[in-house]
């Protein structure tokens, strides 16, 4: 059974995979604005769409850069420049934890 987030996820994939016209500069937007909106609501009932949109914003932003990141590289460096990716993905959550 999938949770929210992995609903949110297969959405933003199929969403990517249809309408790829879409600039990454608007994913960010998408991303960024409902974050920065999320911190000046006070009420539940406005605070829960947006954390929908935001975590729409988040697994799209994640599958597009991780499709333009396999897309660009070369065929023979793919696995190098996805574990660089990864190990900067996941070591940045210590740091942005502090």
């Amino acid at each position: 059974m999938l949770n929210g987030i992995s609903y949110l996820a297969v959405i933003a994939a199929l969403y990517v995979i249809k309408l790829r016209p879409l600039p990454a500069l608007s994913e960010c937007l998408i991303f960024g604005l409902g974050l920065a909106s999320l911190s000046l609501v006070k009420v539940i009932w406005l605070f829960l769409p947006l954390l929908v949109l935001i975590g729409f914003g988040m697994m799209l932003l994640m599958a597009s850069s991780n499709t333009i990141l396999q897309t660009i590289s070369d065929d023979d460096k793919r696995g190098r420049v996805m574990s660089f990716y990864t190990i900067s993905l996941m070591g940045m959550h210590p740091l942005g934890s502090l």
